[in-house]
């Protein structure tokens, strides 16, 4: 009986160690794809400065923002999640033609870009609340 529950803890901790590998990998794309998102964005806002009441780009900003949003939130950067959801919100104020794109507007936009950077490489680094949920 011993030798079965020995059999059946170590099973146990093989699959938990491999959930957590899992969840790191599935954490690792999450950055990756965030970070490749962020680059993307950062191209927009810039051509956005110059072309303020191009509505493709807005949409295409808010979408980028709204991925990464819930993505975080799903991977349990709560924090992360909260601060680009404002971002997002004001992106979709300017969707609906209640917010200017101005260079106000889009250096704030630039700067809360670098925030979520910031946010990103702390979870890479293992900082304490960088992810702040579920581990």
């Amino acid at each position: 009986m011993a030798s079965i529950n020995c059999i059946r803890q170590s099973n146990e901790k093989k699959m938990d160690q491999s959930k957590l590998r899992n969840e790191a990998r599935l954490r690792q794309c999450f950055i990756d794809e965030a970070s490749a998102i962020l680059v993307d964005l950062e191209a927009a806002l810039h051509k956005l400065d110059h072309h303020p009441s191009d509505m493709e780009l807005v949409g295409r900003i808010f979408r980028g923002l709204h991925t990464i949003k819930g993505s975080a939130a799903m991977f349990g950067f709560e924090q992360l999640a909260a601060f680009t959801q404002n971002l997002e919100a004001a992106f979709n104020e300017i969707r609906n033609g209640r917010l200017q794109a101005d260079s106000g507007m889009i250096a704030l936009a630039l700067s809360a870009l670098n925030r979520i950077r910031a946010m990103l490489e702390q979870s890479t680094e293992g900082t304490p609340g960088a992810r702040d949920s579920r581990g």
